[in-house]
């Protein structure tokens, strides 16, 4: 499904392997590898690491690490072909396809159980049932900003510590603080920023 979707050039596979980093258990370097690979697979399945490696300015000894941790992750993988007695190197990407789906099945089941379980959670702390407008907002902070319940307990029991009024609004808040406490800043490698900007 996913690979056809990519095919017809409707999978956003930049973006998605941009924030799917840990899922996809790569890092920033394989990750614009592998976009890149994917940038040249529908043009043509064959693979030449020289073209490759040429298009990125990376050292030659991290651009072959990376290339290795893709092959052992199940990226893709590499095979021979016989064309007019020549051997041909072709790429196949199902692999990196099937972990897509994983993660995108993952996350839905994820999701609706997480939801369930936090709103569930919610009514009981409230002691009333939520409105359709709270449990739309409830589920945007699960869906969209990615908390889950441990996060939703703690910011109650924050509220309730504080004697403030348990309000899906102060709730919504009080998550937000989380995100506003101050964190390590690492400095992101220049073929990391270089690559970003090439693709907004």
């Amino acid at each position: 499904m996913i690979k056809k979707l990519y095919e017809k050039g409707y999978f956003d596979y930049k973006n998605f392997i941009l924030d799917n980093l840990k899922s996809l258990s790569i890092n920033s370097l394989e990750a614009i590898i592998l976009i890149k690979i994917l940038d040249n697979y529908n043009n043509s399945n064959t693979y030449n690491p020289l073209d490759l490696r040429g298009e990125l300015s990376i050292r030659r000894d991290s651009f072959e690490n990376a290339l290795s941790n893709l092959v052992e992750k199940k990226m893709y993988e590499i095979y021979l072909t016989q064309e007019n007695d020549i051997s041909k190197e072709v790429i196949s990407l199902d692999g990196f396809f099937e972990r897509v789906e994983e993660i995108i099945n993952d996350k839905q089941s994820f999701d609706v159980d997480e939801i369930h379980s936090i709103i569930t959670y919610i009514t009981k702390e409230m002691g009333r049932v939520l409105s359709s407008s709270e449990i739309d907002i409830i589920t945007s902070l699960v869906e969209d900003d990615r908390y889950v319940k441990n996060d939703f307990i703690n910011a109650i029991e924050s509220i309730n510590t504080s004697k403030r009024r348990l309000t899906i609004r102060n709730l919504s808040l009080e998550l937000a603080k989380k995100d506003d406490k101050p964190k390590e800043k690492k400095e992101t490698p220049s073929y990391v920023k270089d690559f970003i900007k090439s693709i907004k």
